[in-house]
């Protein structure tokens, strides 16, 4: 077996991929085959729980962005519907932001503050202009309004 297939399918004549790895890993957060979290400093422990806060706000808001692109059984939202929630969501995000401001995790806030404005500067663009779009139009159009999101993942990746 090869690629994820071979690690995910053990069977009785497959070894454990972690054991047969022997002392080959460095004590860390996967010797036990578990991933866990590094306890974070007191100050960036709460930042993080104001990150996470405000990165709830972000999936809802690219939840709502989604929820417009039809699907099997759904005929999808209006998009003036989603496309306002979504601002609604970004717009709690940006209230939040303040919060989760700390030094050590500051090229990720910049980054995730100037995300939030180019994602609400975008929905506004599509809520005036508001057009009438094929399926594939819709989905590459929520898919580019959702883009400049991404930052928010290196920045969960910063808190790990």
């Amino acid at each position: 077996m090869s690629g994820m297939r071979g690690i995910l399918c053990r069977g009785p004549q497959q070894p454990d991929l972690l054991a047969s790895l022997g002392g080959l890993l460095p004590p860390g957060p996967l010797e036990s085959g578990v991933l866990r979290r590094r306890r974070l400093p007191a100050d960036l422990a709460i930042a993080a729980e104001s990150f996470e806060a405000v990165l709830r706000h972000v999936e809802g808001a690219k939840e709502a962005a989604v929820d417009a692109v039809p699907r099997a059984r759904t005929p999808g939202r209006p998009l003036a519907d989603a496309v306002l929630e979504f601002e609604e969501c970004l717009h709690e995000a940006v209230v939040g932001m303040d919060a989760w401001r700390h030094p050590s995790v500051a090229d990720q806030w910049e980054a995730c503050r100037r995300a939030l404005s180019g994602a609400l500067a975008g929905a506004e663009r599509l809520r005036m202009e508001a057009p009438e779009m094929s399926f594939d139009q819709l989905a590459f159009t929520m898919q580019d309004v959702i883009a400049p999101l991404e930052p928010f993942e290196a920045a969960a990746a910063a808190f790990r």
